[in-house]
C-alpha cells in the first residue's frame, strides 16, 4: 500500500445518506477504480469505535476521512456525495486543496457578502477544527447576512443559529456570542416599536439557548404593551 492514502468512511446504522453512500457511491466503477489506484477504503460505525470517532472530532454522518498512514488528516468530506462531486473533493484534497480552500475559492467567486458562501467555509473551518475563525464567520452571516442577501432570512433563523449553537458545545464563545445577541434582541423589542424580525430573533436565541421561558417573557411583554407590540 506504499504512497496510498486511508480512506476511513465513518456511517452510524441508522443514517440514511450514509446507505446512499453504500447503495451509489462506493459501488460506481469510477470510485472503486480511483480507491483501488489511490487508497486503502475502510468502513468505521462511529458508534462503536468512539474513541476514534472523538479523536477525529466526527459529529456528523456520514464523514468520509482521507488520511495519510500515519493518521494524519489530509481532508474530509461531511455528508452524502454522488461519484463524480467524490471524486472532484478527494482529489483536491490530494493536490492540496482541502475544504477550506475549497470554500475561499468559491467565496472570491461568489463575493465576499454572500452570507451563504461565508457559511459554508465556517463550516469547513469547524470541521478542521478552526473554531474561532468559524464563529467570526457564523457571526458575521447572523449580523450581516440580510443587509445582502434578504432570502437568507430562513437560513439565517434555523441552520446559522443551529450551526453556532453546535459549534458552542466545543468552543464557549459561541454561545457567549448567541447570547450578545439574544440579550441586545431583547433590549431591542423593550426601547423602540418591536418588528416582526426582533421579535423572531428572541425566539430563535433563545430557542438555541433552549432558555424557552425568556421568550415567554418578551412576548408577554409585547402583549402587555397593545397596539405597539402588535406586529411582532
Amino acid at each position: 500500500h506504499e504512497g496510498k492514502v486511508v480512506v476511513v468512511d465513518f456511517y452510524t446504522s441508522w443514517c440514511p445518506p450514509c446507505k446512499a453512500l453504500d447503495s451509489r457511491t462506493w459501488p460506481d466503477p469510477s470510485v472503486r477504480a480511483w480507491i483501488d489506484q489511490k487508497a486503502v477504503a475502510i468502513k468505521v460505525d462511529a458508534e462503536k469505535e468512539t474513541a476514534l470517532a472523538s479523536r477525529y472530532r466526527v459529529g456528523a454522518y456520514p464523514t468520509i476521512l482521507i488520511v495519510k498512514a500515519d493518521g494524519t488528516e489530509i481532508d474530509r468530506i461531511v455528508g452524502f456525495r454522488e461519484a463524480a462531486a467524490l471524486l472532484s473533493e478527494a482529489g483536491d484534497a490530494l493536490a492540496g486543496r482541502d475544504s477550506v480552500s475549497r470554500a475561499r475559492a468559491a467565496l472570491a467567486v461568489e463575493g465576499a457578502s454572500s452570507p451563504m458562501a461565508r457559511m459554508r467555509l465556517a463550516d469547513a473551518l469547524v470541521t478542521k477544527g478552526r473554531y474561532a475563525e468559524a464563529l467570526a464567520e457564523y457571526l458575521w452571516c447572523f449580523d450581516h447576512g440580510l443587509e445582502h442577501d434578504a432570502a437568507f432570512v430562513g437560513v439565517r433563523g434555523s441552520f446559522l443559529v443551529g450551526a453556532i449553537a453546535r459549534l458552542g458545545g466545543g468552543h464557549p464563545p459561541a454561545l457567549d456570542a448567541l447570547r450578545e445577541r439574544r440579550d441586545a434582541a431583547e433590549a431591542a423589542l423593550g426601547a423602540k416599536t418591536a418588528t416582526r424580525q426582533l421579535a423572531a430573533d428572541v425566539v430563535v436565541l433563545n430557542g438555541a439557548l433552549e432558555e424557552h421561558d425568556r421568550t415567554l417573557a418578551a412576548f408577554d411583554a409585547l402583549v402587555a404593551r397593545g397596539a405597539a407590540g402588535a406586529e411582532a
